[in-house]
């Protein structure tokens, strides 16, 4: 898109899609489970799909540009809807959700935390200090670890990290993780 597009573009598309999927009085009858309570189900709303590539338009797009890309956002969103879908009867059925496996790797000055294409870095200070507040607020999972000044307790930390390969820090790296992501 060389176009610049204003910000709540998306967000208008979002509600008025959601709110004319609420409005087809068929679709809460059959195929509710398959809803999701944010995201639009895909070819459900085509007046919010027009009204997306009409305003795609105003802001400099060509139509056949505006009216594909509001197709692909659509197409995108019911997939997404899908597999959301399908994780939650999963986790509703009782079976774990699968995910690839959470990646530590320790370098000279930093400590990398990938999980398939996601991936952060941080230091190993902000690590230790992590892992001190992990073990305070979650003393029951936490594995046992040094109890020392600050300094080195976070120096410890990351050491016990190093050395741990058993996966008993999993918890702590998956929380840890998903915190990092979220600010990344």
């Amino acid at each position: 898109l060389k176009a610049r597009v204003r910000p709540l573009t998306f967000e208008r598309w979002r509600f008025a899609a959601k709110f004319e999927e609420g409005q087809d009085v068929s679709q809460q009858s059959r195929g509710a489970a398959r809803r999701h309570i944010v995201l639009p189900a895909a070819s459900k709303a085509p007046a919010a799909q027009r009204a997306l590539a009409e305003e795609l338009e105003r802001q400099g797009l060509q139509q056949s540009a505006a009216e594909e890309v509001a197709r692909q956002l659509q197409k995108e969103a019911g997939k997404s809807c899908a597999a959301l879908a399908k994780a939650r009867h999963q986790v509703l059925s009782g079976k774990a959700l699968s995910h690839p496996e959470l990646l530590l790797t320790f370098h000279r000055h930093s400590i990398d935390l990938s999980c398939g294409e996601a991936f952060v870095k941080v230091v190993p200070a902000a690590y230790g200090k992590l892992a001190l507040l992990h073990r305070r607020h979650w003393p029951e999972e936490a594995s046992e670890g040094p109890e020392a000044a600050q300094d080195e307790a976070e120096t410890a930390e990351v050491a016990a990290a190093q050395a741990a390969s058993d996966g008993s820090r999993g918890t702590l790296h998956l929380r840890m993780f998903a915190l990092l992501l979220r600010y990344k």
